[in-house]
């Protein structure tokens, strides 16, 4: 049970602590707990209680102590009181990619900035170059950074807006007294990031909802505040939540209207004229010959407005008007689910930057009931992420081996691999001849690479026998950075040609292939594997993101390998390396 939130906060602790110049030993410290709290598969609530925070790897006396103050009180007074040390204005230009916690203080110190706007004109007019430790050049990066950020922070992660909504929704119904608090729109429909969160609600008091609604944990402004509606900005990044009360007699109307893109709507609206109705947030309607609206249709739950309209029920997630309003006449094509997978072949241990062993990582994946998993620890040139060598290697083949006769899901001994950045494999062929399965991603991003370049890179990994799966192939990372430019044309040509999987990687900050890849490799028959690339048992659980994404694409079951059960997965990757 992972508690990412608290994960947070620790890490908020050792960021504002660098900035303040607080003692290294003590910022690691921090930092080695926020991971903890981020991978743990305990229950660290029941630990607190139980008085065994302890038992957690990096938890120490004074840790522990905040851990349980959390769960007591809600906060952490350490932190409380090092926010009130820290100038916003640091925080926010931290933000700019590049921009660590010692230079944004430098740079607000020195400049007296209050917002990256002003960081952006400091550059624009030469006025960063003069201080110690910058120039010419840390301006070019500065700003290069801020249109990066611009870029990938105009819309949320997914993952953030998800956790964002689950505190939304709690706060709702605790204090709001919500009997319904749905999400809907592009989160609803798990697009991979959001503008902005609507939550849709049904109470008996909607005034006492509204108030709720404007006292959300974290609000740093009420954009509007009225009897049925109230919007209020989140935090630094100011995060819009839009929070609406609706008639029971509406909501399901409502829940439909504000899920579905513009453009399944307006196919719905097309759809409903044309039976004479009309179909809007309130309900469906039948239309009077004077064009007016008539008695009600449906309204009160999504199925029935999808029914009176002649269809069936639609999943959120295909609500984009990619044919799937045709299909629903007769019922739509069964697309992959959670229940289908049958493995997952990217996985680290402690061997490299995962937090778990072997067997551990074996027994989480049997719990799934997987009947394969892959052990794929990083190469050697991934030093900064424990990457093994020959001889590790061997000795981790040895631990895999012991692990099997334990459990009975089937171990395979992988390796995730860097592609060089000519193309090259950081393994040699020896190795790879060894190995059950081996994942190869670029690691080493250089940005000075054209898009020839970048092509040229994975279309070398993919002509290589020894490679069986292409991991997070753009390397992109949801609100930090943007995928690499590549020839996609040519690189699936490439996959098809050589027989070659490509992944759709679940961690929630990648989401990588995005779903305009996946169908582009679904329609050239290339298979794809849906993996969570876990460091960590508790993030298997991150496959869901994976199929969700997957089912956005149109994925069926057989258009994803690990799928497959064991004896036809051998039989794959047996002819595969024929």
């Amino acid at each position: 049970m992972p508690h990412a939130e608290l994960s947070e906060l620790f890490r908020e602790i050792a960021t504002l602590s660098t900035i303040l110049g607080g003692n290294v030993f003590a910022i690691r410290a921090q930092e080695r707990v926020a991971t903890t709290l981020e991978t743990t598969p305990e229950d660290v609530e029941k630990l607190a209680k139980e008085g065994r925070l302890r038992e957690m790897p990096g938890v120490g006396e004074g840790t522990a102590k905040k851990i349980l103050e959390f769960f007591q009180t809600g906060k952490i007074a350490e932190l409380e009181e090092l926010r009130k040390q820290v100038d916003p204005a640091i925080l926010a230009v931290m933000r700019v990619p590049g921009v660590g916690p010692k230079k944004a203080k430098l740079l607000v110190d020195e400049l007296g900035l209050k917002s990256v706007e002003d960081l952006e004109k400091a550059c624009r007019d030469q006025r960063v170059r003069p201080i110690q430790g910058m120039g010419a050049k840390s301006e070019e990066k500065i700003l290069a950074g801020i249109a990066s950020m611009r870029t990938t922070r105009e819309r949320t992660p997914l993952w953030e807006a998800r956790e964002a909504a689950e505190k939304v929704v709690a706060h709702l119904r605790k204090a709001g007294g919500a009997t319904e608090a749905v999400p809907t729109g592009s989160l609803r429909r798990w697009k991979d990031t959001v503008r902005d969160l609507d939550v849709l609600t049904l109470a008996p008091d909607p005034a006492k909802l509204m108030k709720a609604a404007a006292t959300l944990p974290g609000a740093v402004e009420v954009l509007a505040h009225g009897e049925t509606k109230t919007s209020v900005a989140l935090g630094q990044d100011r995060f819009q939540v839009d929070v609406r009360v609706v008639p029971a007699e509406s909501y399901g109307a409502a829940l439909q209207y504000f899920t579905g893109s513009k453009e399944h709507s307006v196919r719905l609206r097309e759809r409903a004229q044309k039976m004479g109705l009309t179909v809007n947030e309130y309900g469906v309607f039948k239309l009077k010959k004077d064009g007016t609206k008539g008695a009600r249709v449906a309204g009160e739950t999504e199925e029935s407005v999808y029914e009176a309209l002649g269809l069936r029920w639609i999943p959120p997630e295909l609500r984009e008007d990619h044919g799937e309003i045709d299909l629903a006449e007769k019922g739509l094509p069964r697309l992959v689910e959670r229940r289908d997978i049958r493995g997952d072949v990217h996985a680290h241990t402690t061997w490299s930057d995962g937090t778990a062993s072997v067997e551990e990582m074996a027994r989480a994946a049997e719990k799934l009931g997987y009947e394969y998993m892959a052990i794929t620890d990083h190469s050697p040139t991934a030093a900064y992420a424990g990457g093994l060598n020959a001889e590790k290697l061997k000795r981790q083949r040895a631990e895999i081996d012991a692990a099997q006769k334990k459990v009975k899901v089937r171990i395979l001994h992988g390796t995730e691999m860097d592609i060089l950045p000519d193309g090259r494999l950081d393994w040699p062929d020896k190795v790879l001849e060894s190995l059950d399965f081996v994942v190869a991603s670029i690691h080493q991003i250089s940005r000075s690479a054209d898009r020839a370049a970048n092509t040229l890179r994975l279309v070398r990994a993919l002509e290589h026998p020894g490679v069986d799966l292409i991991g997070h192939p753009s390397t992109r990372r949801l609100g930090m950075r943007p995928g690499l430019d590549f020839d996609w044309d040519e690189v699936f040509e490439a996959a098809k040609k050589h027989g070659k999987a490509m992944e759709l990687n679940s961690s929630p900050e990648r989401l990588d292939l995005d779903e305009i890849r996946l169908r582009q490799a679904k329609a050239l028959g290339i298979p794809i594997f849906i993996d969570t690339d876990a460091h960590a048992p508790g993030m298997y659980g991150n496959i869901e993101y994976g199929v969700m994404q997957a089912r956005r694409a149109w994925l069926a079951p057989g258009d994803v390998a690990n799928t497959k059960t064991w004896k036809e997965f051998e039989k794959w990757l047996k002819h595969r390396r024929a």
